[in-house]
């Protein structure tokens, strides 16, 4: 008779996990959380500890179920974050930063069996066995297979040096490979695929992707947009191959080359296999379940049989498998909702991709027209930014947003994505803002993320909302730390924390900018030389031809008022230069806190120079309107200012809405004194 698998859970720490892991199953190598499950119970099992598995296990813990809960695990190591592989390979993070927490809750009933597969599903007795042969009861049965390695038809797949990249072993293999290794090729210009090639790169690696579509991440991004993620992975030094596939690999048992399609040979020693994944369905297809692509299920997220059920990657629901994260995360909320009395249903996710390729920020939402036929109902519009590496494509039905796609830094992305998700309108100067800027809101200074509906995603790995993060806020949490800790959110691929950490800007302190005492005393000069426009009498000519000093004549002779005029024409051609200090890349030398200084210096002696030319008079008409103008514009940039000086004793939130108000006046009054100017000089000369 065979002995238990297990009889509970040891209590160990860390150093002695380490150890039990060489000499028994790491399946007995437990937390300080441990429940034993009879054999016989009824039980909801949940086959599978990845993400999605571990999401719908703490969904139900957070439910508050009382049924007794089992957790099965393939893989002889704990749940652990498989986005982040990559960033494991590359060693920008450690092993134990990829671990998933189990979840917990008060009287929670909950047990996990890691290392331990289960391969038969019995639906007439209602019960699984695993690979020791023990067997399990279930209640409810939930399949979280995931899936497993796409790998392509080509000659002596066997060879030694030829990997996959799926798991965390596979990882740790690379590891060790990736210090020997001078010339690795990888099979696959898709997410995996480039981010691989990306971690393999350390140690001076000659790298090089070999993709059989005719451009990379087709399933994300158009041509045009792939090209400009094309560029940037080439200059990071990586060697791309499209429109190509590798038949057979060379040498003597040991990889020694690669021979594609074309006829071209690439000599290296590794080979890592990323072609994409295929739901693992050998489970369910085994127990006669439904299944074609993935297995089957409906609203409810059943399969064919009553009582079980699928989520995550391995499942298909109206057609569709999602071989992403987040919505495996809401099919686990809506099944949990299920089981626990609720009747919630789910009616499908949208095709979102929000993710970082080499550090190069890549957005796909919606209906991106990638599998579309070209149809005169949907208009494209298109922003690009070569310099830049920044791509926007946004697809308009009526006027919604249905479909985006982007190559680069958008700060707008998780707006867009509800925006679709809502069916939100797009009117027209949406659009012009679009063409002109990139934007459709407006810049990120403009949008800040506690604005948002409370129903926008702000981290899309998990689903989690604006609604929910405000609330965890409210209730107490006062660092990123604590947000992640109670939503999950930023525990994935991490790229929402800035954004978590402006949800906490409120009680933030922001440092006080360099020289904020200088900026202050000049913006308060500023001020005192326009307010004397208005308080001062014009200073009066001379009334005697027999003063030594005749100043009347700055206003009086022709050349004078040449000298100062065209002195402050000058003066505001070099103020508009600085302006575009902050929004061309292509002025960008120098210390941003001296050109502000500048700035405001630069107005000031624009002023002494207005009162050389006019002796604080306004003149009339045209004349007032420009004088006004200027004097007006000089208060703004000196109300301006002196918000960026003392911002640091502000609320952070009222800084931000203070400065850029002013910011927009300054602007708005500084680009239209040109005009104005301009119709001054002609009137002068004309006349």
């Amino acid at each position: 008779m065979q002995a238990p698998f297990f009889l509970c859970r040891l209590k160990v720490d860390s150093f002695m996990s380490a150890m039990l892991e060489k000499i028994v199953p790491v399946a007995q190598v437990s937390s300080d959380n441990a429940v034993c499950i009879a054999a016989e119970t009824a039980a909801i099992v949940i086959v599978g500890s990845g993400p999605v598995g571990m999401q719908f296990a703490n969904e139900l813990m957070l439910r508050n179920t009382d049924a007794p809960v089992i957790v099965y695990g393939s893989e002889p190591v704990q749940p652990y974050n498989r986005v982040r592989l990559s960033d494991y390979l590359a060693g920008e993070v450690y092993r134990d930063a990829l671990s998933i927490e189990e979840p917990v809750s008060g009287n929670a009933n909950i047990e996990f069996r890691y290392n331990c597969a289960v391969e038969w599903i019995d639906k007439k007795e209602r019960f699984i066995t695993d690979a020791s042969g023990r067997v399990q009861r279930y209640s409810k049965l939930v399949l979280v297979t995931g899936s497993t390695p796409f790998i392509p038809m080509f000659g002596n797949r066997h060879y030694e040096g030829v990997y996959t990249f799926r798991t965390l072993g596979q990882a740790d293999e690379l590891l060790s490979r990736k210090i020997r290794t001078r010339h690795t090729v990888v099979i696959g210009g898709g997410l995996l695929g480039i981010e691989t090639a990306r971690a393999m790169q350390k140690y001076h690696t000659d790298i090089t992707i070999v993709e059989h579509n005719r451009w990379l991440m087709m399933q994300q991004l158009d041509e045009k947009g792939s090209s400009y993620l094309e560029d940037y992975i080439k200059k990071n030094g990586i060697n791309i191959v499209l429109d190509d596939s590798v038949v057979s690999v060379t040498g003597n048992g040991r990889v020694e080359g690669v021979t594609l399609r074309s006829g071209k040979t690439i000599e290296c020693d590794t080979l890592i296999v990323a072609a994409g994944v295929r739901p693992n369905i050998s489970l369910a297809r085994d127990a006669g379940l439904v299944y074609h692509k993935g297995i089957r299920i409906d609203n409810h997220l059943q399969t064919s049989e009553k009582d079980i059920f699928a989520i995550g990657e391995c499942a298909e629901h109206d057609e569709n498998v999602y071989g992403l994260v987040k919505p495996g995360f809401d099919q686990a909320a809506v099944l949990a909702e299920r089981l626990t009395g609720g009747d919630a249903q789910y009616v499908g996710s949208i095709s979102t991709t929000k993710l970082k390729v080499m550090s190069q920020a890549v957005f796909s939402a919606g209906r991106n027209g990638i599998d579309e036929e070209p149809g005169a109902s949907v208009s494209e519009y298109v922003f690009s930014d070569k310099d830049a590496g920044i791509y926007r494509k946004i697809r308009i039905f009526g006027n919604r947003i249905i479909g985006v796609i982007a190559v680069g830094e958008w700060h707008e992305s998780a707006l867009i994505n509800e925006a679709i998700q809502e069916r939100r309108k797009f009117w027209f100067w949406h659009l012009v803002r679009f063409k002109a800027t990139g934007n459709i809101w407006g810049d990120a200074d403009d949008i800040d993320v506690s604005t948002w509906p409370a129903s926008a995603t702000v981290c899309n790995c998990t689903g989690v909302t604006r609604g929910r993060l405000s609330s965890v806020v409210n209730s107490g949490c006062e660092d990123v730390a604590c947000l992640t800790r109670m939503t999950r959110a930023g525990s994935v691929c991490g790229s929402c924390k800035p954004l978590l950490a402006e949800m906490l800007g409120e009680s933030a302190d922001i440092e006080p900018v360099r020289s904020w005492r200088g900026l202050l005393a000049l913006s308060a000069l500023t001020v005192v030389i326009t307010v004397m426009f208005a308080l001062f009498w014009p200073i009066p000519f001379a009334d005697s031809v027999q003063y030594e000093i005749r100043w009347d004549e700055l206003w009086r002779d022709s050349l004078f008022k040449q000298i100062s005029g065209f002195s402050m024409l000058g003066l505001i051609v070099i103020g508009l230069f600085i302006s575009l200090r902050k929004r061309s890349s292509k002025v960008s030398f120098g210390d941003y806190d001296l050109w502000r200084i500048s700035h405001i210096v630069l107005g000031i002696v624009a002023l002494a120079v207005l009162i050389a030319h006019t002796g604080f008079r306004l003149g009339n008409e045209l004349n007032m309107l420009l004088m006004i103008n200027f004097l007006l514009l000089a208060a703004a940039g000196a109300s301006a200012s002196t918000v960026v000086a003392t911002e640091h004793r502000m609320v952070p939130a009222v800084a931000k809405k203070k400065r850029k108000m002013w910011n927009k006046v300054h602007l708005f009054l500084f680009w239209s004194l040109p005009v104005l100017l301009g119709f001054h000089v002609l009137k002068t000369y004309y006349y």
